[in-house]
Parts: C-alpha cells; sequence; structure tokens
C-alpha cells in the first residue's frame, strides 16, 4: 500500500471511520435529490405535490447527516442515522408502490403477458426500482447506526 494511502487510513481512523462513512451517505443525498427532482419536474408538467416528498427528504437528510458526522456527538450522529434511515425506508417503499401502480395499471388493461409488461414498463410507468435507493441507503444507515457494528481498517 503505497504511503499516501497509508496517511488517508490514519486520517479515517483519526476521523473515526462510521463517521467518515456517516458523512459518504449524507454527501449522496443531495445528488440523488437533485436526480429525482429532475425527473418529477423536468417534463414541465409540474407534478403532484407528493412527488416533492423525496426531493426534501433527500436535502434535509444530507443536510443533517453531513452536519451531525462533522460536529455532532456519536449519540447525535446514531440518532439522526436511526431516525432518517428510517424514514428514509419509508420513502423507498411508498414511491416504490407509487412507481409501480402505473405499470400495474397498464399491465392489467392490456392483459398480462410479458410483452405487454416490458412495454408498460418502459412506456407507460415510472422507474420502478428507482425509490429502492432511498431504502438501500436507509437500510446502509441503520447498519450504520448500530453499536455492535465495528469496523476495523487494515
Amino acid at each position: 500500500m503505497g504511503s499516501g494511502n497509508r496517511g488517508l487510513l490514519a486520517k479515517l481512523e483519526a476521523w473515526g471511520t462510521k463517521r467518515a462513512l456517516a458523512f459518504v451517505l449524507g454527501s449522496l443525498y443531495p445528488g440523488l435529490g437533485l436526480d429525482v427532482a429532475i425527473a418529477h419536474f423536468v417534463s414541465g408538467s409540474g407534478g403532484h405535490a407528493s412527488q416533492w416528498v423525496p426531493v426534501g427528504f433527500a436535502g434535509a437528510a444530507g443536510i443533517l447527516l453531513i452536519a451531525a458526522s462533522l460536529v455532532g456527538s456519536e449519540r447525535l450522529m446514531s440518532g439522526i442515522l436511526i431516525i432518517f434511515g428510517s424514514l428514509s425506508i419509508v420513502v423507498g417503499v411508498v414511491g416504490t408502490i407509487l412507481h409501480g401502480a402505473p405499470l400495474m395499471s397498464a399491465v392489467s388493461e392490456a392483459g398480462f403477458t410479458w410483452e405487454n409488461f416490458v412495454e408498460a414498463l418502459s412506456l407507460h410507468a415510472p422507474p420502478v426500482l428507482a425509490p429502492g435507493a432511498y431504502a438501500l441507503l436507509g437500510l446502509a444507515m441503520l447498519g450504520l447506526s448500530s453499536k455492535k457494528l465495528q469496523i476495523r481498517l487494515t
């Protein structure tokens, strides 16, 4: 391992690996929120008010998690990881259901065949798996909040 990598590992260990990972998770949310905002509102249709939920949540989660990882106590950071991790899972699951409803409607109208499913998935429905990114980030946050999790850099 190069000397530059050892220096980075030493800095991470001094800062705390969990804290560094919390910072990384928090920094993922603004990009995700921007991506969702573009997907929901770039068409100019204005969208439904519920489409602002993942955008606003991404901003709030990102800011609070980054702030807690930089200046907060371990207890505060853990609390934010638990609260926003749980909420992120809810946002992801609800988003998946809302994205899946048009798909199921289109498939049920046309009759369920593989061809109709693929057509409905590609032409008539929002990306069904996209909200899962929120759920996966939430699971990572809950895992990181565990006192049993110990990360050791070698």
